[in-house]
């Protein structure tokens, strides 16, 4: 429950930010602003260290939101608090992602879906992994160029590697941990960049650090990210026309 979105009903009197009427989304730390990293857990979080937003109107600091995109509607906008702005840092901030380059995703979370628009938006290319054939159609459909199913072929850093010329990707965005970030070392570039999202395969195991430092890799955990990387990330929707991909819509009972 980090991700709300609605509109100003009412300010305070020393608020200058925001008007009545705004469309707003909120931020996933509230209390980190702008600048490097200084937070390592979930304390300050909405919906996990202090309360979500599953209720209809909240009071909060004008710091705890920004502005929604300009089209967007609060469906939309609220995918942007967790799922865009981690894809954004991912790439974008930590990533510096350049036209030509290339992206592997890892599966086809919220994450991944967004981070195939971003890197599509900014010319790069993108290949895909999922154990789905269904998802993976989907995620070609929207936008990745090249899709591999890990259950059929289960050493898939071979057919990255195959996908570009023997070099590897320039980005990956991992979200297994231990048990895939060996394979993705292997499907990196030399002197490429790993962004370590998730953990789904579990907090620890054996990785091939030889292979990474004669690789000369930079792995970079990431939480989500700062109240900039939202703006930056709104400024680039409103320029680039991104739009959330939404699976399902439930009610809040």
């Amino acid at each position: 429950m980090a991700d709300g979105a609605g509109i100003v009903e009412e300010i305070g009197e020393n608020v200058h930010e925001f008007s009545v009427g705004d469309h707003v989304v909120s931020t996933f730390f509230p209390t980190w602003l702008d600048g490097e990293p200084f937070i390592s857990d979930f304390s300050t979080t909405p919906g996990d260290g202090t309360d979500g937003f599953a209720c209809k109107v909240v009071i909060r600091p004008a710091t705890a939101f920004t502005r929604a995109p300009q089209n967007y509607s609060h469906i939309e906008s609220a995918m942007l608090t967790t799922a865009g702005v981690s894809a954004w840092r991912a790439l974008i901030v930590d990533g510096h992602l350049q036209p030509g380059e290339t992206v592997l995703v890892l599966g086809t979370g919220g994450v991944s879906i967004f981070a195939i628009q971003i890197a599509k938006a900014f010319g790069a290319r993108v290949i895909i992994t999922s154990s789905s054939d269904q998802k993976l159609e989907r995620a070609l459909k929207i936008g990745a160029d090249h899709a591999i199913n890990y259950n059929t072929v289960p050493n898939w850093s071979e057919q990255v590697l195959k996908l570009t010329d023997g070099k590897g990707v320039e980005h990956v965005l991992e979200m297994g941990g231990p048990g895939t970030l060996n394979q993705s070392i292997q499907s990196t570039k030399i002197g490429g960049h790993i962004a370590l999202i998730g953990v789904l395969t579990g907090q620890s195991g054996p990785i091939s650090t030889g292979l990474f430092m004669l690789r000369q890799q930079r792995l970079q955990g990431l939480i989500v990210g700062s109240r900039k990387h939202q703006q930056d990330l709104v400024k680039a929707i409103d320029e680039k026309g991104i739009t959330p991909i939404i699976d399902q819509v439930f009610s809040l009972q």
